[in-house]
């Protein structure tokens, strides 16, 4: 086999994210299958070199992400495209109803643009029991559309190489060189700057990525800091509401001192007051004291024999007569000087004109 007659050809394979494109590659060209999943960003890219009627071929097998967010930079990688594998995963309906838009996405954006491009359909997972998409419906669309259809399992190599050696005889049998540096021949310059530019995709993609969580830090960190100010105002909403209950409890106590100092004023005046009176009181008791005294002197003058005798000599002497119309010594008993008078006269009965008994004194 002459290698300088190996023929490059570029076959990639499309489909949703999830149906297994990466597994069928590793199978196809490591016999291996990964059981951990793991999602491809972009694409990536692997070779097998095999012989089709006996010309040696080196496949260049571009793995390509489902995602929808890298849809518009895959479809980038059609062109130059020689063959291609469209994958559905047999357990997801939605991958299967997908493979329209894949293929018209596909069609439309290939270079060259070719209506029997060459193309088959794998159906993977036929090795699971939770299948969704009959094989006759598929097998109905793939021959709508003039499509081989293989049903496949990467996890137990059925029919993979099988899929990919038919797509590479389709591949084979269609190309021709063309001058178009986008054509099939893949100049070795072309494949370092496609994959370069895959390199800084991945780079871009986590650079992104880390600038995601720096973003999601930072919210998480405003957010923290509004709580925190929302609870600070609401302490200093409570501060102030409390200095204001404050302010007026000290306002209430204020008017309670005040009126606890009018009552003390006005209990200081009703005790002065009740002072001067009682110092009248005590005033009028001594006046009246000293007058039953004098009474009781009287009274125990009155008494004896001796002043009964000379009693109305008495009151014509000019002694008594000095002594009645006499000034009292204080104001109150001075009241009593006209009652004492009169009782004098009216006990005694003198007239102007009686004359005193001789005294014996």
């Amino acid at each position: 086999m002459d290698a300088s007659k190996k023929v490059d050809l570029k076959i990639i394979i499309i489909g949703a994210l999830g149906v297994g494109k990466t597994s069928l590659l590793h199978q196809y060209v490591h016999k291996t299958f990964y059981e951990d999943y793991r999602t491809t960003l972009g694409a990536s890219i692997l070779t097998k070199v095999l012989a089709v009627d006996s010309t040696p071929l080196k496949l260049q097998i571009w793995d390509t992400g489902g995602q929808e967010r890298f849809r518009s930079m895959v479809s980038t990688f059609y062109k130059g495209s020689d063959g291609c594998m469209l994958a559905f995963d047999v357990t997801d309906r939605e991958s299967f109803e997908a493979l329209d838009n894949w293929r018209d996405d596909f069609l439309e954006k290939v270079i060259p643009r070719e209506h029997d491009f060459p193309m088959v359909v794998l159906g993977n997972k036929i090795d699971l029991s939770d299948r969704q998409v009959p094989k006759e419906t598929a097998s109905a669309w793939c021959k709508e559309k003039d499509i081989p259809y293989f049903e496949v399992s990467a996890k137990n190599n059925i029919n993979v190489a099988e899929a990919f050696e038919t797509l590479a005889k389709q591949a084979l049998s269609t190309s021709q060189i063309r001058a178009d540096p986008w054509g099939h021949w893949c100049p070795q310059a072309l494949c370092q700057v496609s994959q370069a530019l895959y390199q800084l995709s991945q780079a871009l993609y986590q650079l992104s990525q880390a600038l995601y969580q720096v973003s999601q830090a930072l919210c998480q960190v405003s957010q923290a800091l509004y709580q925190v100010s929302q609870s600070l105002c609401q302490v200093s909403q409570a501060l102030c509401q409390v200095s204001q209950d404050l302010y007026q409890v000290s306002q209430a106590l204020y008017q309670v001192s005040q009126a606890l100092c009018q009552v003390s004023q006005d209990l200081y005046q009703v005790s002065q007051a009740l002072c001067q009176v009682s110092q009248a009181l005590c005033q009028v008791s001594q006046d009246l004291y000293q007058l039953s005294q004098a009474l009781y002197q009287v009274s125990q003058a009155l008494c004896q024999p001796a002043f009964a005798r000379v009693l109305p000599g008495l009151i014509r002497s000019s002694c008594l007569g000095a002594a009645v119309t006499h000034p009292f010594p204080s104001p109150v008993l001075f009241q009593y000087k006209g009652i004492f008078e009169s009782y004098l006269t009216d006990s005694i009965k003198l007239t102007p004109n009686d004359k005193p008994k001789q005294s014996c004194c």
